[in-house]
Order: C-alpha cells, then structure tokens, then sequence
C-alpha cells in the first residue's frame, strides 16, 4: 500500500465523520421530536403496545436513516451500493430499536443508565451493523478480520452515543447530547471505516508500475 492510498482512506474517513455526525444528530433530533408524539397517538388510536412498538421503530428508522445517508453516499465509490447500504440499515435499525422497546416497556423506569446505553447499542448499532457487514462481505475486495470486526464497531459506537444521551440529557441540554450522540456515532464508524479500507488496500495485489 502506498502514501496515496493511506491518505484516501484517511480523507474518506473524515467525510465519513462529519456526514455521519451531523446526520445522526439530525435524525435523533426528529426522533426525538417524533417517536412519542406519534408513539402515544397510536397508543390511544390502537393499543399502548403498539404505541410503544411505533415510538421503536421511529427512533431507531430515522437515527439509522440519518447516521448512514452520507456514508451511503461515500460508499458509491468503494464499489459499494449505497442505496442498499441505507436502505438495509433502516430496516435493521427500525426492528431492532422497535422489538426493544416492546419488549422492556415494563422495565423502563428500572433500568440504570447504563443499562440503557448498552440496550441502545444492542438494539440499535448490532443489527444494523451485521446488516452492513453482510453488504461488505459481497464486495470484491479481500474480506478479512477487519470486514468481520464492523458489527462490533457500529456497536461500540451507538453504546457511547447511548452514554452521551443517557449522562448529558436534561433541561436545556438535549440538543448538546445529539451533537456528542451524532459525534460518537462518527468518530468510531468513521475510523472503523477508515481503518477497514486501509487494511483491504495492503491485502489487495499490487500492481506493478512500468
């Protein structure tokens, strides 16, 4: 792998960190202006369990429609479809967060921080992160330890955006707290990426200059 390859991936990195950023904040922020509104309509129209189920899927649709709309994007020109890209992270990201929710309503005043942190990194950064890895294992490049490492990635990063909401959360704060979530978000996927194109570049062949 030589210098120029190195600084691509480092430069498609950091698009991918601030898309990613500002996109996961953006769609937190109408999650957050969304998911109980129309969760709490349907609730009284329906049932309160479907009520919660539509607060999940809405939280977890629009965080992941967010998050991976840039990065869908960048990814067109690594010979990734990035149509699918987004359209399987919603999907993901929409199941996950809606079974979760459903499933611990009773247990939502009772579960710590902490808890909380590592229930949205479940719920929401391991399915949609198996989801885009299952995209990244098509590809022609050399699928190594590093392709396999993504799940843990995307993971890892919704676990700290968990943290940064759970912590920051409160009066007058909740727009700091989606601008640390969005940057956790970014950050980790970012050079996770970054990281992973890097390691595909020095697997991949030479080939010889003439």
């Amino acid at each position: 792998m030589n210098s120029k390859q190195t600084q691509i991936d480092w430069t498609f990195g950091l698009q991918w960190l601030l898309l990613c950023a500002i996109g996961t904040a953006a769609g937190a922020g109408a999650a957050y202006v969304t998911m109980w509104t129309v969760g709490e309509a349907v609730g009284e129209a329906i049932n309160p369990t479907l009520g919660l189920l539509t607060a999940g899927i809405l939280f977890g649709a629009l965080i992941a429609l967010g998050a991976n709309l840039g990065p869908g994007w960048l990814l067109r020109s690594r010979s990734v479809n990035g149509l699918r890209w987004i359209l399987i992270s919603v999907v993901a990201g929409a199941l996950g967060t809606g079974l979760t929710f459903t499933i611990l309503s009773s247990s939502f005043d009772s579960i710590s921080g902490l808890a909380s942190s590592l229930a949205i990194g479940l719920a929401l950064g391991l399915p949609v992160g198996i989801g885009q890895w299952l995209i990244l294992r098509r590809q022609s490049l050399p699928a190594g330890a590093s392709v396999n490492a993504w799940p843990l990635i995307s993971m890892a990063a919704y676990i700290c955006a968990g943290l940064a909401v759970v912590n920051l959360s409160g009066e007058g704060r909740e727009w700091l707290a989606l601008g640390i979530m969005g940057l956790s978000v970014g950050i980790i996927t970012g050079l996770g990426m970054a990281w992973i194109m890097r390691r595909q570049a020095s697997l991949a062949p030479s080939i010889p200059v003439s």
